[in-house]
Order: structure tokens, then C-alpha cells, then sequence
């Protein structure tokens, strides 16, 4: 398995090919990271749409210009985008965030890795 380590998360792909995201505790995203993690992908995924699971259940933060960059390539990278988060708090805000955003990609935010992965398994091909 080939697993990157940027400045921002660890990202790697599993065997029935669902992108891992694995943010790094404390972290601040800028554009730069957000550009570097979008470059890590594309060459795991040799350009073609993925799932992606992302575990976001540390603290960090992503500054607006590279939540609007991750915005717009998610729409050429991203089949479906599952979102692990750790506390009820941080679960019920991020709902609120993604309600008021309308993502254009298929996206839920959970509390279980298993029921994530079961639910991104859903949009395979």
C-alpha cells in the first residue's frame, strides 16, 4: 500500500481503491497544503474519481482559499466523500456547515468508520 504523508494528513488508497484522508492533529490548511493534498491524490488515484474517507476527528482548521481550491477539484477528483468526526459537537456543526454549502458531490459526516465505508461502498461502479 502506498501511503503519503503530506504536512496537512496521511493519504493513501485501500485495496477496493477508497481514498484515505487521515488529517494530522493541529494543523492549519492553507491553499499550499490543500494544492499538495489534491496532487498526492491525483497520482494515487492515477487521476480517476474516488471515494474518499476522510478521518477528521483531530483538530485543525482549513483557511477559506483552500476550502474554495478543495471545492473545486473535489468536483474532478470526488465520486462520494465520507467524513468521520469524533465528538456529537463537532458532528452536529458540520452538518449545519455542509447543509448551508450543498456540496455537489454525494457527502455525509459520521461517527463510525464502519458505517462510513459501508455507505462510500454504496457509489462503487
Amino acid at each position: 500500500m502506498n501511503k503519503t504523508t503530506t504536512r496537512t494528513a496521511t493519504i493513501f488508497m485501500d485495496e477496493h481503491n477508497v481514498l484515505y484522508m487521515i488529517m494530522l492533529e493541529g494543523v492549519r490548511l492553507d491553499l499550499e497544503d490543500a494544492v499538495d493534498n489534491a496532487l498526492v491524490i491525483k497520482n494515487l488515484s492515477e487521476g480517476t474519481k474516488v471515494l474518499k474517507l476522510i478521518d477528521a476527528r483531530v483538530s485543525f482548521s482549513m483557511d477559506r482559499k483552500a476550502r474554495e481550491f478543495v471545492k473545486s477539484v473535489d468536483l474532478k477528483q470526488t465520486i462520494a466523500r465520507a467524513v468521520v468526526k469524533g465528538s456529537t459537537i463537532s458532528i452536529l456543526l458540520l452538518k449545519f456547515f455542509t447543509g448551508i454549502s450543498k456540496p455537489k458531490i454525494p457527502t455525509k459526516i459520521f461517527s463510525d468508520y464502519d458505517e462510513a465505508y459501508k455507505w462510500l461502498l454504496s457509489f462503487k461502479e
